[in-house]
Formats: structure tokens, sequence, C-alpha cells
């Protein structure tokens, strides 16, 4: 989590922006302050793919489908504006760590918490399949972890086609004919279990080339997979796609749900940390000349910056989210948030979410990514 720059706009839409938590090449992903105080992670598109219209035609696309899909697992979209001259999509946010962040940290992950990884991942797959979708970018970085369970992040929103060589499955890594869709979910899926139980993904180090070429005519490597997880791992990477178990099955065959208990002991005070980290609070402030959006505060031609007043539409609360405004303690100026509030109390709402957005529109959240695309 960074100091917003000179550059960073200050505002978008009704979300005040508070800090930088990633940037990628399509944009920049924001902590930010929902019009109900909420804490919110935002990506704001850059100017040259907002202003590209394949691109935004996709993440209108991927933003629209998600607001049809609802699972306790899946952090998806809570407010978006697709159509203005500013486009970006707001997250609730997850305090928890990456699995990227804490394998690095912490080394492999023990089998009890991979196979618990999988069922509840798996889970969150499944309600997309069930919807007719694909999530098209499972990776490390799109796992965020809590004390009760993971978060799979990075769904409606990317505006990209495919996720990252290494977590691709063959019908990815080559294209043509096979049609990519839940079974490649499952083959990343598989990926990023060898990852959490090794280390290391399923077809080693290298470049974007060679990982593409080895998904897509080589055998994993599976050889360091614990023996209790190394059936169902090797069944998620069949390069057949037809012949990989569903999402649901894996849900079943993994692991039953878990409680506060599934992560290993220093991982989890990580995580309780983090979440009881206090969160910094918004100054008062008035739209200014940096509260352009892509246009004024990232990069290239300017376009309608996309302002909306502090009484936009409100974002309805969910579990593990702290509250940022008044409500929370202090004054107007800067502060802290106090720790008891990343407390995750709720599930998120399975009722299917609104039609696609045009203009700023909101919907009750899930729990977000902190990385950018």
């Amino acid at each position: 989590m960074r100091e917003l720059t000179p550059a960073d706009p200050r505002r978008v839409g009704s979300h005040l922006l508070l800090r930088r938590l990633g940037e990628g090449r399509s944009g920049v992903v924001y902590l930010a302050c929902s019009p109900r105080g909420e804490p919110a992670a935002l990506k704001l598109i850059r100017s040259a793919y907002a202003f590209d219209p394949a691109f935004r035609a996709r993440f209108a696309a991927d933003v629209a489908a998600a607001r049809h899909v609802r699972a306790r697992r899946l952090v998806t979209v809570a407010a978006a504006d697709t159509a203005g001259g500013t486009v970006w999509a707001a997250y609730p946010y997850v305090a928890g760590p990456t699995l990227e962040e804490a394998v690095a940290g912490h080394g492999p992950l023990p089998p009890r918490t991979v196979g618990a990884l999988g069922a509840l991942l798996a889970e969150a797959l499944a309600a997309v399949h069930a919807a007719g979708l694909c999530h098209r970018d499972v990776r490390p970085g799109h796992v965020q972890l809590t004390l009760d369970g993971p978060r799979l992040t990075g769904f409606g929103g990317s505006g990209t086609r495919i996720g990252p060589p290494g977590f691709l499955s063959p019908e990815q890594a080559v294209g043509g004919a096979i049609p990519v869709g839940p079974p490649s979910d499952v083959f990343a899926l598989g990926c990023l279990l060898t990852y959490a139980a090794t280390g290391r993904g399923p077809f080693g180090d290298g470049t974007p080339r060679e990982l593409l070429r080895r998904a897509a005519f080589e055998p994993p490597e599976l050889a360091d997979v614990p023996r209790g997880l190394l059936e169902v791992v090797g069944a998620c990477l069949h390069r057949d796609p037809l012949l990989r178990p569903s999402a649901r099955d894996l849900a079943r065959e993994l692991a039953p749900p878990v409680g506060t208990g599934w992560l290993p002991g220093p991982l989890a005070r990580e995580v309780a940390a983090r979440y009881a980290a206090p969160l910094p609070r918004p100054a008062s402030h008035e739209p200014t000349a940096a509260d352009q959006g892509p246009g004024g505060g990232l990069d290239g031609p300017e376009g309608p910056d996309g302002l909306a007043g502090p009484g936009g539409p409100a974002l309805e609360p969910a579990g593990g989210i702290p509250a940022l405004g008044p409500a929370a303690g202090g004054g107007a100026g800067t502060g802290e948030l106090s720790g008891r509030q990343h407390r995750e109390s709720r599930e998120s709402r399975e009722e299917p979410g609104a039609p696609a957005p045009a203009r700023e529109s909101e919907d009750a959240p899930g729990t977000h990514p902190h990385t950018a695309s």
C-alpha cells in the first residue's frame, strides 16, 4: 500500500481515493472509501485502454456478467462506470494477503491447508460456472486469504481474455478449435494448487513463450505434490478438457469447508495482523483538477471526469469491510480505523445482481482484488 502520487486523482465517481494498492498494464487499483464509508478496492482503467473500444466492450461485458454471480468466496463488482470517460470498477476491500504473498513469505502450505483452499475455491468457481460463465484468470495473485477461508478475486472487470502464462490450460495456450470454458478454470486451479503445495507451478519457471509451450505440449511436473493431493491435482491438469473434473465435484472431493483453524499458525497470525491494522481514513476533500480520472490523473487524452457528488448511490455493508466514514469514529480530517471493524461477519448475498451498468451504479458487494491486470 503506497501513498497517492500528485498525478493520482483524489476522487473517482463518488469514491474518495486513499492509497495505491497495485497497478498493471491496463489500470491502477486504489484503496478507496465508498459513499457510505466502507473501504473498497477501486480499479481505474488507464486512458489508453478506456478509449479502446474493444477493451471497453470486454471490460463492460466482464462487469455485467459478474453482477449475475453471488457466492461467499467470490469477490465481485460492487460499483462501476463502464460508459463514461472515466472507466472504473470497485470491489469490496479484503485485507488479507494474496496466496502469492503467503507462499513467498511462508513457503509451501501444508496439505490440509491446500485441500481446504482447493475445496473452497472450487466452490466459488462452481457458482461462476453454474451461471454459464468462466473466470479465465485464476492465479495466486487473485486469491486472498482470510481466517475463515480464501476469497477469489479477479472476476468481473479484467477486460482481458486470458490469464498469465504458467496458469493457462493447453487450450488457452495454443488457441484454436477447443473452446475456453469451465474446464480451463479447473486446469488453472490445478496449477494454483500445485503452486500452493510446492512453491512452484506445474510448468516451472521461464519466459512466457516457454511456459505456454510446456502447458501445450509437456506433462506437468508434480513430483513434489503431496501424495494425498496428487490424484486430484493430476485430474485437474489432464490435457483433455473433457476428462477434467467439474468444479462442483472438486469441492466435494477435496475437503469440507473449514473454520478459523485452516491456516498454519505463522500465516494465521499475519492474516490476523493485517485485519487488525488500522486503515487510513479520508480527509475532507473538494474536487480539484486532479480529479479527472484517466484523462488528467493517469495518462492520455482527456475525457469526461465521471465525478459524482457525495449524495451518490449508497453501497451496502458486507462482511469483512470496516467502515471508513464518520461513524467509525473521529472527525473529518485524516485518522485511523479500529481493527475490530476488519472482522468478517456476513456472507455475500446470493441473489443475482443488476444488468449491465451504464453510468455509475452500485450493487450489494461480495467481498476484492488488490492487483491490476
